[in-house]
C-alpha cells in the first residue's frame, strides 16, 4: 500500500508539472489564466515573479485585425493577429479571452473563437472560450512570434469588449522557473449596425447619399453629416433606423446643396451610443477645369497661387494623397493611373486624369 501511495503521489506531481511548465514542454496551457475577472495569470507558477503590466517588452504585445479594433461589425468573422517579441528569448506561450466591458467573474465570452492553423488551439470551460498556443505554436527562433485565429462577433451583442491576453516569455529550461509573465488588455467595439456599403452619387441638382445595412441592433436613427475639409462636420438630415433587424435595409438621402464634399453616416443607439460609417466623397464638377496628365510630363501648374497657400491632391474617393504649401506646381510623376482632384485654397476642385 505504501508503494501505491508513493506512485500516485509521483503521478500527481507530474500532472501538476505538466500544467505549470506548459510553455517549456510545448503543451497547450490549461484554461483560466488570462488575468480576466475570475481567471488566474500564471505568474505565481512560472518563476514566481510579479505579473508584468508595463515596460518596453510588454509593449511588444500587439493585437490587430483587418479593421480597427473599434469598428467590428456584428455577426462577422475577423482574422485576429497576436504578436509578441522578446529580444532575449525564443519560446513563448499565450492565452486569450474576450469578455464584455465591466465583466465580472461569471461573465460569458463575447463571440466565437476559432483555431485556423496548427499553432493555436481553442478550449471551452463553462461559458467561456479560450484561444491558446498549441504544442507546435511556441517556438520563436527570431525572437518574435505571431499567432492567428478567427473571432466571429455575435449577432445580438453591440458595445465594448475587452481582449484579455497573458504571454509567457519562457527561458526554455524545461521547467517553470525563470519565465516572465506579461498581461495586457485590448479594447474593442462591436458596432450595432452591420454596414453593407456607403456611397454618394451626383445628379444635375443634388448629391444622393446611399447606404445599406445587413443587420441592426437597438438602432435608433442615422444622422447624415457633411464636411468640406474632413475636420468640421455638420448634420444635414436624419432618418429613423429599424431598431432590431436581421434584414438588408437600404437608405437614401438627397443633399440639395450640390457641392464637392465629404459625407458620413452617424448611427445612434437608443441608449445614445453612436458609431460612424466610412467616409465618402462627392466630386462635383461645377465648371471645374479638367487637366489631362501626359506621361512625358511630371508637373501640373496651378495658376493664382500665393505664398503659404495650400493645395491638396485627393483620390477619386476623397483620400488625401499629397499636400503642397506655397507652391504652384504639383509633381505627379509617381502617381498611379486614375482620377485625382486638386483642391485649391478657394475650395474649388480641378480634376486630373492620369494614364
Amino acid at each position: 500500500m505504501k508503494k501505491l501511495i508513493s506512485f500516485l503521489f509521483v503521478l500527481a506531481l507530474l500532472a501538476t508539472a505538466s500544467q505549470i511548465a506548459y510553455t517549456s514542454s510545448n503543451s497547450a496551457p490549461p484554461v483560466g489564466y488570462t488575468n480576466a475577472p475570475g481567471n488566474g495569470n500564471c505568474a505565481g507558477c512560472h518563476g514566481g515573479s510579479s505579473l508584468v503590466t508595463s515596460g518596453s517588452i510588454w509593449n511588444n504585445i500587439s493585437l490587430t485585425s483587418s479593421v480597427p479594433l473599434g469598428s467590428f461589425q456584428p455577426n462577422t468573422t475577423y482574422t485576429m493577429t497576436l504578436t509578441f517579441a522578446d529580444p532575449s528569448r525564443t519560446k513563448y506561450g499565450f492565452q486569450l479571452l474576450v469578455l464584455p466591458v465591466a465583466a465580472t467573474a461569471s461573465s460569458a465570452s463575447v463571440g466565437t473563437l476559432t483555431a485556423t492553423n496548427p499553432s493555436v488551439s481553442v478550449n471551452t470551460s463553462g461559458n467561456r472560450s479560450y484561444v491558446s498556443h498549441s504544442n507546435s505554436g511556441t517556438a520563436a527562433p527570431a525572437n518574435s512570434r505571431t499567432w492567428e485565429f478567427d473571432w466571429t462577433t455575435p449577432a445580438a451583442f453591440n458595445g465594448g469588449a475587452t481582449f484579455y491576453v497573458v504571454i509567457n516569455s519562457s527561458n526554455n529550461n524545461f521547467s517553470s522557473s525563470g519565465d516572465i509573465i506579461y498581461a495586457r488588455t485590448f479594447g474593442a467595439t462591436v458596432l450595432p449596425v452591420k454596414w453593407l456599403h456607403t456611397k454618394v452619387n451626383t445628379t444635375n441638382d443634388e448629391n444622393i447619399i446611399e447606404w445599406a445595412t445587413a443587420s441592426e441592433t437597438n438602432n435608433s436613427h442615422f444622422d447624415i453629416e457633411k464636411s468640406d475639409n474632413l475636420k468640421e462636420w455638420r448634420s444635414i438630415g436624419r432618418l429613423d433606423g429599424k431598431g432590431n433587424s436581421d434584414d438588408i435595409n437600404h437608405y437614401m438621402f438627397a443633399d440639395e446643396e450640390k457641392t464637392a464634399a465629404y459625407y458620413r453616416i452617424k448611427q445612434t443607439d437608443f441608449d445614445g451610443s453612436y458609431a460612424y460609417s466610412s467616409v465618402v466623397f462627392a466630386a462635383v464638377n461645377n465648371g471645374m477645369r479638367q487637366l489631362l496628365y501626359k506621361p512625358e510630363s511630371k508637373l501640373i501648374e496651378v495658376t493664382g497661387m500665393h505664398h503659404s497657400q495650400t493645395l491638396q491632391v485627393l483620390k477619386h474617393n476623397g483620400t488625401l494623397v499629397k499636400t503642397i504649401i506655397g507652391e504652384d506646381k504639383i509633381d505627379v510623376g509617381d502617381f498611379n493611373p486614375g482620377v485625382y482632384f486638386i483642391q485649391t485654397p478657394s475650395g474649388s476642385f480641378e480634376k486630373i486624369f492620369i494614364y
